[in-house]
């Protein structure tokens, strides 16, 4: 799939990996809408890749993913703005074990949503939608159950929809990307952040064992998913143990 004039969404891009999605796709010729609930941070992040990467092919849309009209307008908004949509990155994501409510809200809702407006928009082009989950989508992590449920939850979405004889007729593929902790935002939690029942203690014990990548590194792996024609239902993971090496989980049969 070649990026040049096509058109991508990505959800939480005002900072982190969202940012760095973005980036990347501009580099390669798309034109991107970034979205996220934080406008001072969204249109600083709009404005610097405008003159970073010397185009007008990037804006901004405040989207908060909890929120359907939000969500609505950031698909109308890019349709009338580029005239469709070729690919979706719902990458937006908190982790939060004391207010998990909103965990679920945005780890896991926010994806449902932002998949099956993707669906109905890609419907008459194809197209591409990548779910960002984690490798606690893969593997068991005590520090954060209730984390770790939204991105197994993402990861069983994904390829559910992926196996639909409607999505193959419409051309259109759904892959996940599940990387290693990654130096984002996300990370600079606190106590407050957890229950009795989950602990920030116990969450670093994972971090320090699994270490900590850089956004770019994940970027990589994002294109290299993106560009797969073959990616339907796959899901590939990312570890700073094997830099950028990828693998691929047996992926989804039609």
């Amino acid at each position: 799939m070649e990026l040049v004039g096509k058109v991508a969404i990505v959800t939480g891009a005002a900072q982190g990996l969202g940012r760095a999605f973005a980036r990347a796709m501009i580099q390669r010729g798309a034109k991107v809408c970034i979205s996220d609930q934080n406008v001072e941070k969204g249109n600083t992040s709009c404005v610097a890749l405008r003159k970073e990467l010397n185009t007008a092919d990037v804006n901004f849309v405040k989207c908060d993913v909890t929120q359907q009209d939000d969500m609505k307008n950031m698909f109308d908004d890019t349709v009338r703005r580029y005239g469709g949509v070729d690919i979706v990155v719902n990458n937006a994501g908190i982790m939060n074990e004391r207010t998990w409510s909103s965990c679920v809200d945005i780890n896991l809702k926010g994806v449902i949503q932002g998949t099956l407006l993707a669906l109905e928009h890609l419907q008459e082009r194809g197209g591409v939608i990548i779910n960002i989950s984690s490798i606690a989508g893969v593997v068991p992590v005590a520090g954060a159950p209730v984390y770790t449920a939204t991105k197994h939850g993402v990861i069983g979405f994904t390829r559910s929809c992926s196996v639909n004889p409607k999505v193959k007729a419409a051309n259109i593929r759904l892959a996940c990307l599940c990387p290693t902790f990654t130096d984002t935002p996300i990370l600079d939690m606190t106590d407050d952040h957890f229950t009795s029942w989950s602990s920030r203690q116990n969450l670093w014990k994972d971090v320090e064992q699994l270490g900590i990548m850089k956004v770019e590194t994940v970027a990589q792996g994002f294109i290299q998913l993106l560009l797969d024609k073959d990616n339907n239902g796959a899901i590939m993971t990312i570890s700073p143990n094997r830099g950028i090496q990828t693998k691929y989980y047996p992926k989804a049969r039609m």
